[in-house]
């Protein structure tokens, strides 16, 4: 963990002040600052905000997230990871090794998305995914609680969906630029939201006038934080065996 950390704090002290500062201002959470830096991480948020706060004098903020509206944050948490196996238990499920399948809010997308087009994409990553961040927590931890491993082959499956309300009608300001110039749509739409695959479509060749004029800056603090749901599954066993008819 200290080699870890030392090579975190050095990349952190690579970067000028400033430019964190800038990050940090939009009300980003660590780890999204590490994100929209493309600065890698393996280590809980609280050691990354202590480097920022206590080595670098960076101001982080208390509120949600205004990228990633809290879900990196909440995969964090143990209480969160506790909450997940305890509702596995409930199902009665017994496992050595699991998948983990997760749903973030497409707001969070646009967020990220919004804060690269602020910041500038020359200056800072444009590979940040929030998604990702959000799965890589949430193994780690269960996998610290349970000693159980996480196997992309595994036949038991986690799925973690996050849903954020306030935050929804950010996704469907973005639907009139589903229609191609062909009349086709791109991705698919889904009652009162938009789709991940639509809105990826969607900021693949969005214009930076076209998302400020949509998305206002500077992004907006919410009030609510997202809730989440679980369900497990796993796959049928098939066994295979030799029928033998005899007669009476």
């Amino acid at each position: 963990l200290v080699e870890i950390m030392e090579d975190l704090r050095k990349q952190l002290l690579e970067i000028s002040k400033d430019v964190i500062s800038n990050i940090a201002s939009l009300g980003c959470c660590s780890a999204c600052i590490c994100g929209l830096l493309n600065i890698d991480f393996h280590i809980e948020l609280q050691h990354i905000q202590n480097i920022l706060i206590n080595d670098m004098g960076i101001t982080i903020t208390e509120n949600i997230c205004t990228t990633c509206i809290n879900v990196i944050r909440m995969a964090n948490e143990q209480s969160f990871v506790e909450d997940i196996i305890s509702q596995i238990n409930q199902m009665e499920y017994q496992f050595d090794n699991f998948n983990i399948s997760v749903s973030i809010p497409t707001s969070s997308l646009i967020r990220s998305f919004a804060a690269r087009m602020e910041l500038g994409f020359e200056e800072y990553g444009s590979t940040f995914d929030v998604k990702k961040m959000v799965k890589n927590c949430i193994y780690k931890l269960i996998e610290k609680s349970t000693g159980a491993t996480f196997d992309k082959e595994s036949k038991f499956m986690i799925v973690i969906n996050f849903k954020h309300e306030e935050s929804n009608p950010e996704a469907l300001s973005l639907a009139p630029l589903l229609e191609k110039p062909n009349g086709k749509r791109r991705g698919t739409r889904k009652k009162n939201t938009l789709s991940l695959i639509a809105i990826r479509n969607i900021l693949e060749d969005i214009s930076s006038e076209k998302i400020k004029e949509l998305i206002p800056e500077p992004l907006t603090i919410l009030q609510s934080l997202p809730e989440f749901g679980i369900t497990c599954s796993r796959s049928p066993i098939y066994l295979a065996a030799r029928y033998n008819k005899y007669s009476r």
